[in-house]
């Protein structure tokens, strides 16, 4: 909401008020941030009692202390996210993903550190708390001292302010986030609850690698935001489908090569996070973190349309829907599938319904109908794509007996032939078509 509202001013003219915005947002998120933290740290203390009541003393305690840290972790990504925004809006998008990605690497290498001494959850989430709170530091010392933000001042946000972002545009956004936090954590409950710590800790490391990928190229999409904000308020409805499809063929080719490439290497990856030893051998896991890096990144760059365009609240209701069927199904895929049910659930989820529906919410706000779409998106590259998924699932099943030799070998064959396929589009006239998009977002 605050980077709609942000990226909307001019940045000299309207400087004050920008300012005025970010100390809201940063207010609001404190408090949202509490109030998550004080729904965990209840969940702490239900750990043993209403839930996990047959696990371990050594487990309860384990629990009690990931709930808080993730308590803890929510409270400051969220104050974090402030000041993200506001590079977001003021058109610093590199300098925002930069932090972004530098916060998820660090994580990645003290998160190596800690597990050296045991593959805990809550050695995981203290990792997280820690770098998220190191990265969340330097940004606002850095933002103090390049003069972006001044001094804080305490004063009561301004009633036209408040109306305008927390109510008129925030409303939405805050019923949305609800959502999105179910959608992203209440799976680590759920197999916790049913199935204990060590399948936790087995399902957040084979999908955490593949959840870190896709994010970084959700990045792309929510790069384009303020610039969708601005060709929706003053542009073209030609223009902000221009940018829209091209942008989405991107996404939709770079999840696919990256979700392939996890359903192959990813077993090496993890072994060399955790261990050989430790890490989970069935590569159908493996194949449908792949699956959900697609779906996590093409249904983000639909989404992030409708956050730039203040068209959020027509996907709160199918939101909820999703994190139910999601949920739903988990608990009855557990019997067979055990800690891999989660990612069959939203698998099923989405190829039977809501990634459907994402997509045709989003290309409602274009104006354009499924044959346009199937013809500048998803068309000029579905056979080509269509073989790699097919060869890759052939061979998935043995990549969790691969060496490293192997698994690189497997990488670099993966990369040639979605690099032939890059290839061809260009010749086709892709690189035209992102030569134009390019120049469009310079006029803005």
């Amino acid at each position: 909401a605050g980077v709609t509202r942000m990226a909307r001013l001019n940045v000299t003219r309207d400087r004050e008020l920008i300012g005025r915005i970010h100390r809201l947002v940063v207010l609001a998120f404190g408090i949202y941030g509490t109030a998550v933290l004080a729904v965990t740290a209840l969940a702490s203390l239900l750990v043993g009692r209403w839930w996990l009541t047959d696990a371990s003393v050594e487990s309860i305690e384990q629990i009690r202390r990931a709930c808080l840290l993730l308590g803890a972790y929510v409270w400051i990504s969220y104050v974090h996210n402030a000041d993200l925004a506001l590079l977001t809006a003021l058109l610093r998008q590199g300098e925002a993903n930069l932090c972004r990605a530098g916060a998820e690497a660090l994580f990645g290498l003290t998160a190596i550190g800690f597990l050296a001494h045991g593959a805990r959850i809550d050695v995981l989430l203290a990792a997280q708390v820690l770098t998220t709170l190191a990265v969340a530091t330097a940004v606002r010392i850095s933002l103090r001292f390049r003069s972006i933000i001044s001094r804080w001042e305490w004063t009561w946000p301004d009633r036209t302010v408040v109306a305008q972002v927390l109510v008129a545009t925030g409303g939405s956004y805050f019923l949305f986030g609800l959502a999105q936090f179910a959608l992203m954590y209440a799976d680590v409950f759920v197999v916790g609850a049913v199935l204990g710590s060590e399948a936790v800790t087995a399902y957040i490391v084979v999908w955490k690698i593949a959840e870190f990928a896709g994010l970084v190229i959700s990045r792309i999409s929510e790069t384009l935001s303020p610039y969708l904000t601005r060709i929706g308020a003053h542009g073209s409805v030609s223009e902000l489908r221009a940018l829209f499809l091209t942008t989405s063929r991107l996404q939709h080719g770079l999840a696919i090569a990256v979700g392939c490439g996890y359903a192959l290497i990813g077993p090496w990856l993890v072994g060399g996070w955790v261990g050989v030893e430790n890490r989970p051998t069935q590569w159908w896991l493996y194949a449908l973190c792949g699956g959900g890096i697609v779906f996590q990144v093409v249904n983000r760059h639909d989404v992030i349309l409708h956050f730039a365009l203040d068209r959020n609240g027509r996907l709160v209701v199918p939101h909820i829907v999703e994190v139910s069927l999601k949920l739903g199904l988990t608990v009855v895929f557990f019997p067979a599938l055990g800690f891999g049910a989660p990612l069959a659930a939203f698998a099923v989820v989405q190829v039977f319904g809501m990634t459907w529906w994402y997509r045709r919410a989003a290309l409602q706000l274009v104006r354009i109908g499924w044959r346009e779409w199937w013809q500048k998106v998803a068309g000029p590259v579905s056979v080509e794509f269509g073989l790699i998924i097919a060869c890759v699932l052939a061979v998935a099943p043995w990549a969790t007996t691969w060496s490293w030799g192997m698994s690189v070998v497997s990488g670099c064959v993966l990369t040639m032939a979605i690099g032939l396929v890059a290839h061809r589009q260009r010749r086709q006239g892709a690189g035209e078509l992102f030569a134009s998009v390019t120049c469009l977002l310079s006029k803005y």
